[in-house]
């Protein structure tokens, strides 16, 4: 009798160990198959988390295989590197230039300024930089009117230009937009999850720029959580474009992880040499011409590493 009773009951304890192996044997598979699907590789143990604003290591991400060049790429890419560029004329000057240019008071200043306000996602570039020159203005402004009352100072032309210009950024008021929801920086960000390429291009500088002491429209220290999740949304923009073969997108991440860059990724001697390849690949138009030298980054590399190298920019 009781050895008929102990028959069914070992069968029930076989039957539940093989089901508890088989779900967890699938668990690990799944999770195998998501972190592939994603192209997400886990960042390495040794990492110097202090390189990373003392944050969690950002994601690494494998290059997304990249698209034939099209015509309109083609145009983005000239056009952001007429903007961008730092010469007379471009957009990323236009702030400098109003700086410089010669004035007799602050009414051009306010109403230039007023101009890039108003329309924030045509002048983006413009609106980032005056929110960089505010940056301690008031202190700014007490030398400038301390030199004005003191009779020894010989004031010259340019020192008007510039009081002008930092009398007028005051008077308009935009600095007071800083660390609060009237912050470019949100419209900005909204830009960029809108699928503006440019937003997207410029968000992980405009979220540096927005972490400043003196903005702290993002704060690291208060929501970090928050400010991860905004840094991995950048860096993943930077590859979708890169992707994309948008030259400025693998320049930024080929500097980003050889270290060049803000210290928001491990350094990747591998990836450094692939963003760098494919943006020299990349440069088809004649201004901003690709200054790095290729050869330094390939160079360091062991012959395993420049075995996978290889494989990786074989068909760009």
């Amino acid at each position: 009798m009781k050895k008929n009773t102990m028959i069914p009951i070992v069968l029930v304890a076989v039957v539940l160990v093989a089901t508890v192996f088989f779900l967890s044997t699938n668990k690990g598979n799944k999770k195998e198959v998501v972190s592939v699907a994603t192209q997400e590789i886990t960042a390495p143990k040794d990492v110097d988390k202090n390189k990373t604003n003392n944050q969690k290591p950002a994601k690494l991400y494998q290059p997304i295989p990249v698209e034939p060049m099209s015509d309109y790429i083609k145009q983005l890419n000239t056009r952001m590197a007429q903007d961008l560029g730092l010469y007379r004329g471009s957009k990323s000057a236009e702030v400098l230039d109003l700086y410089r240019k010669s004035k007799e008071n602050t009414d051009n200043v306010i109403i230039k300024i007023e101009e890039y306000f108003d329309d924030i996602a045509q002048y983006q570039i413009q609106t980032g930089r005056l929110m960089i020159s505010c940056g301690d203005l008031n202190k700014k402004l007490h030398i400038q009117r301390q030199a004005i009352h003191q009779e020894s100072t010989k004031l010259t032309e340019m020192f008007f230009n510039k009081y002008y210009f930092y009398q007028g950024l005051y008077d308009s008021g935009v600095c007071k937009m800083m660390g609060t929801k009237k912050d470019p920086f949100w419209t900005l960000l909204k830009l960029a999850r809108q699928g503006d390429e440019i937003a997207q291009l410029l968000l992980l500088q405009n979220i540096e720029y927005a972490s400043y002491e003196y903005r702290k429209t993002v704060d690291i220290k208060k929501h970090p959580i928050e400010y991860m999740q905004l840094r991995d949304e950048a860096i993943g923009y930077l590859h979708k474009l890169a992707s994309k073969r948008v030259y400025q997108a693998a320049e930024r991440l080929g500097r980003l992880y050889s270290g060049r860059g803000w210290p928001v990724v491990p350094k990747n001697p591998l990836l450094a040499y692939y963003y760098y390849y494919l943006a020299n690949k990349t440069n088809s138009f004649e201004r901003k011409p690709f200054e790095e030298n290729l050869d330094q980054f390939y160079r360091v590399l062991t012959d395993k590493q420049k075995e996978i190298v290889d494989r990786m920019t074989d068909n760009l």
